[in-house]
C-alpha cells in the first residue's frame, strides 16, 4: 500500500513540474488539427472553383 501512495504522490509531483509540457504538445496538436481543417478546407474551394470554369483548372493550362 504505501509503494502505491509513493507511486501516486510521485506522479503528481511529475505532473505539477511538467504540466507545460503537456500544454505545449496539446497547443501544438491543436495547431496541427486547425493547419489540417485550412487545407482541406482550401482544397475543396480550389475544386468548387475548378468544376465551375469550362477549362481544365491545372496549373498547366496555360501552355
Amino acid at each position: 500500500m504505501q509503494t502505491l501512495q509513493y507511486s501516486y504522490r510521485g506522479l503528481g509531483l511529475l505532473m505539477r513540474l511538467n504540466w507545460d509540457r503537456a500544454l505545449s504538445a496539446f497547443v501544438i496538436f491543436l495547431a496541427l488539427i486547425a493547419g489540417c481543417w485550412i487545407a482541406v478546407s482550401a482544397s475543396e474551394r480550389q475544386m468548387d472553383v475548378c468544376s465551375t470554369q469550362f477549362q481544365s483548372c491545372s496549373p498547366f493550362s496555360s501552355f
